[in-house]
């Protein structure tokens, strides 16, 4: 029907919302939570968590045009530029957030990261809704799986920490003025063994290498073609990431860097990014040990692209 042949009412209509949708080719609609520390500094609100897109049906025709580069942006791990192209357009739907999730996590930044992943998975506007504009990723499972393993990980850093700062030990209670007995688990055999019945205490298995030889290792045999997702941990999968066509490494770190069961390594890799152009970059690892699911070795729980940490 052409558009004259319209009643006013509806030419009106039509009229404004195609105002609208043109105003926001123009115009973001990122804001700030009003309970932000960070107001007058919108990286620091960003890395914080507090960031918040609120354009709606204004901001569907740039969103529109800015998805493709917002794709690009993420599969070539461009975080700083993602978030900037995703904060000025302000999109308010799922795939925008976990735009910004994954912005903050590649970045080094987990409790942001969980924020943003919290947002897109309660967004109103899903982009596989009347037709489905996701670009290739599930974006709800993906949130899903990746805020479980940055939650796991963020505990496991905690109880690192804890475990090397042990709380002071509390002061005795004043002895009464009675011989105290020993107690069966304590007692010693006159030849300094254990008595009968008491069981020796048990001790973690300590790794099979140092985790500077261990990464050593794992990095020659996926330099000669192995996956480096078998040295993966298990509870760490959803944050897996992947080296293409690497060919020679160096690890730049001389001194061991290592927290309980953790150890931090900077390697400089020679690869490939996804287009096949060669790239050199540096990559921070993230090792984790668990004697339980990877049999008294090392695993990589995360890898960071160095470049981009602040």
């Amino acid at each position: 029907m052409p558009f004259f042949a319209l009643t006013p009412n509806i030419r009106r209509i039509l009229t404004i919302c195609v105002f609208l949708i043109l105003q926001g080719c123009g115009t973001g609609g990122t804001q700030l939570n009003s309970f932000s520390t960070y107001r007058s500094d919108p990286w620091e609100a960003f890395i914080h968590g507090d960031v918040r897109l609120t354009c709606e049906l204004a901001c569907s025709g740039s969103w529109g045009s800015a998805r493709s580069q917002a794709k690009r942006l993420y599969e070539n791990s461009l975080w700083k530029d993602l978030v900037a192209e995703i904060t000025r357009v302000g999109e308010n739907g799922d795939l925008p957030y976990f735009y910004l999730a994954r912005s903050a996590e590649g970045l080094g930044y987990p409790n942001a990261a969980l924020t943003y992943y919290s947002l897109s998975s309660a967004a109103q506007y899903k982009c596989d809704g009347l037709f489905n504009n996701c670009d290739g990723i599930d974006v709800p499972k993906e949130a899903s799986a990746r805020a479980a393993a940055l939650r796991q990980h963020i505990a496991n850093e905690q109880k690192t920490i804890a475990s090397n700062n042990p709380p002071a030990a509390a002061t005795p209670a004043p002895l009464a003025h009675t011989r105290p007995s020993l107690p069966v688990s304590s007692a010693k055999t006159p030849s300094g063994g254990v008595t009968k019945g008491e069981k020796m205490p048990s001790q973690p298995a300590s790794p099979k290498q140092s985790p500077h030889n261990w990464l050593q290792g794992t990095l020659k045999s996926v330099m000669r073609g192995k996956s480096i997702s078998e040295y993966w941990c298990p509870q760490f999968s959803a944050l897996q990431s992947h080296l293409f066509s690497p060919r020679t490494f160096q690890i730049l770190d001389e001194s061991e860097k290592r927290a309980g069961n953790m150890a931090m390594y900077t390697v400089r890799i020679e690869s490939s990014n996804r287009g096949g152009m060669p790239i050199i970059n540096n990559w921070l690892f993230i090792l984790f040990y668990n004697n339980k699911d990877r049999e008294n070795t090392w695993c990589i729980s995360k890898i960071m692209d160095a470049s981009k940490l602040p």
